[in-house]
């Protein structure tokens, strides 16, 4: 499944890896501090050091921005009491040092605590709670970005519509929380089938849909019939009786947003529920626009 920062849906904090994280802040750390050595002492240059503490959180996280915390501290030290420690004495130089320390500290696990905390709240907003999926508004957001992107690059898309068959005899006669589980299967099932850049979603209740990026008639078959059997094969497992009903179909020209696709799809899906349930009714628009 599409990872949720990965879409520009919610602010992204870029994570980079731990050694170019730490030779980024390193860098700006020498910088500043090269230039702290070259001011008179009577001006404060303490604040730039905030900079590479804070591009360590955003880099990389808490852990790096304590590190360089702790780095910017003895650099700002050096530049401040390098060549003695003056008037003050050595105690309160000393305290001066330990004193921005904890600031840098303080500020480094408050920006990581904040910028985890919004990351939480976007994700929760974008995230089923129950089938930890994509949610409605999540899908329709990302597949309306990737319309825009597959006309640029002329590309098809793949959408499918998925009910569940029997899923309220299985909350009417084994509980809710036998339904829930269900759910929950049916999720991982599918989100184990599809490729990084795909996205399932779950709609609400019983439906869930499905975007298959840049995929032909055939990709999407193999991916649908994939998903088909794994559900099929958990449920068998299970006793529960639930089977999966699909329409989907393979965009060649498409609307501006995917709301029509939807209801395409939706249409799909009916074919099969009338049909007997348990199937998939896969089509493709043609360049005139009929499935």
């Amino acid at each position: 499944m599409m990872d949720f920062e990965d879409a520009g849906l919610v602010v992204r904090i870029s994570r980079i890896s731990a050694w170019k994280a730490f030779a980024a802040a390193a860098l700006l750390t020498f910088v500043i501090g090269y230039a702290d050595t070259l001011v008179s002492n009577g001006i404060s240059f303490s604040i730039f050091y905030l900079i590479p503490v804070t591009a360590a959180v955003f880099l990389s996280g808490k852990r790096m921005g304590t590190i360089f915390s702790f780095i910017c501290s003895a650099v700002w030290f050096y530049a401040e009491y390098g060549e003695g420690y003056g008037r003050i004495g050595a105690a309160a130089s000393i305290w001066n040092g330990l004193v921005r320390l904890g600031y840098f500290v303080f500020h480094s696990s408050l920006l990581a605590t904040l910028i985890e905390s919004i990351r939480t709240v976007r994700e929760t907003a974008f995230r089923d709670p129950l089938t930890k999926a994509a949610n409605w508004r999540y899908f329709e957001e990302y597949a309306n970005k990737r319309i825009k992107a597959a006309v640029r690059d002329r590309r098809k898309l793949a959408v499918a519509y998925l009910d569940l068959d029997n899923f309220k005899k299985v909350n009417d006669t084994l509980g809710h929380g036998v339904g829930d589980q269900v759910l929950i299967e049916v999720a991982r099932a599918a989100q184990d089938c599809i490729r990084p850049n795909d996205l399932f979603a779950r709609l609400g209740g019983d439906e869930f849909a499905l975007l298959l990026d840049g995929t032909d008639m055939e990709s999407a078959r193999e991916v649908l019939e994939r998903i088909n059997a794994e559900v099929l094969k958990t449920m068998a497992e299970r006793k529960w009786g639930v089977t999966l009903s699909v329409g989907a179909m393979v965009f060649a020209v498409l609307p501006s947003t995917v709301g029509p696709m939807l209801k395409a799809v939706d249409d799909l899906m009916y074919e099969v529920k009338r049909g007997g349930k348990n199937g998939i009714r896969l089509a493709e628009q043609g360049a005139g626009g009929s499935a």
